[in-house]
């Protein structure tokens, strides 16, 4: 669990998601991120550029993102 910073006005209702994707952020009834259960996507509403209490989270999505 993290606490962080949300500045979106925009996003998907969880209970609008689609069945294939899988929830593993959530706001207040948003999904701020997601991924699916069986291909490699994966989605998150995320502002790296701004200061937080999780840079090194931070650095794990990127390590994970473009170094795989």
């Amino acid at each position: 669990e993290f606490k962080v910073n949300s500045f979106h006005e925009q996003g998907v209702i969880i209970s609008d998601i689609a069945d294939s994707l899988r929830p593993f952020a959530i706001s207040s009834n948003v999904v701020e991120g997601f991924y699916h259960e069986k291909e490699p996507i994966i989605g998150i509403q995320w502002h790296p550029e701004r200061e937080n209490l999780n840079k090194i989270f931070d650095l794990f999505i990127f390590d994970l993102l473009f170094n795989n």
